[in-house]
């Protein structure tokens, strides 16, 4: 089982809310909650906009104004990074489920020696962690693991889930973990 309660760093070359997303940074607290600051970009205009996931809501805080709550189809589009750690359908289902695993090296991350390795997984997989990565092909996977504590210290995606299905990567930074985290709903 991964344990995560700290940071995360995503680099996207998505999409979001009609803005290229540069990257993201979110504090996650297990089962569900997380806030997560998108870095996004229009030509070279660049913004961060933070969305708090907390008790089953989720709230948008664009620059200049008040939180307000999302609902209905907006929040679909909103990728909900504590998902990256369901059980069911996150991190630690989708990775037993790679083809063509392979050991590439052993690497030190932020002081702890990891193992890094690689596994091609299907399309539905990614989609099932996060929607929002939607590959029409295999999507490779390098991920590093912390060679004692077991837990995923870095993950890097490479598939065709950008915009109109060109080839992106995400990488994942993963950090902080079993720290104490502090989510708090806002006053929308």
């Amino acid at each position: 089982m991964i344990k995560a309660t700290g940071a995360v760093l995503i680099a996207l070359l998505l999409s979001f809310q009609g803005f290229s997303l540069v990257s993201a940074k979110a504090a996650i607290r297990l089962p569900g909650d997380s806030d997560t600051v998108y870095t996004v970009k229009q030509q070279d205009l660049s913004i961060a906009l933070e969305v708090v996931i907390s008790g089953g809501h989720t709230y948008l805080h664009v620059p200049f104004s008040a939180y307000r709550e999302v609902s209905g189809p907006e929040v679909a589009d909103i990728p909900d990074l504590a998902k990256l750690f369901d059980p069911g359908t996150g991190l630690p289902a989708v990775i037993p489920a790679g083809t063509n695993p392979s050991y590439v090296s052993t690497d030190t991350l932020a002081g702890a020696v990891t193992y890094q390795v690689a596994a091609d997984y299907g399309s539905d997989k990614i989609r099932g962690m996060l929607p929002q990565l939607n590959s029409g092909g295999a999507v490779r996977a390098h991920l590093w693991v912390d060679s004692t504590e077991h837990w995923i210290r870095k993950a890097v995606l490479d598939g065709a889930f950008g915009d109109g299905g060109k080839d992106a990567s995400v990488q994942v930074d993963m950090s902080g973990f079993n720290s104490a985290v502090t989510i708090s709903s806002p006053t929308a």
